[in-house]
């Protein structure tokens, strides 16, 4: 478990508003998805290899 909030339970809703524009907003609802792991991985693993590079048919 990671220091924090995560694991609450919660579902909390932020919602943008334009300051120049009345009524142009945009609200998002996020679910708090009970722990600190991402179900999947954020990057996908480094794969090492060769390659072999041409310059001007060379």
């Amino acid at each position: 478990m990671c220091a924090g909030t995560a694991d609450s339970g919660g579902t909390f809703t932020i919602t943008f508003t334009d300051r120049t524009t009345p009524g142009c907003m945009e609200i998002f609802t996020i679910t708090d998805p009970g722990n600190c792991a991402p179900s999947v991985p954020l990057c996908p693993p480094v794969q090492c290899g060769t390659a072999t590079i041409q310059v001007n048919g060379n």
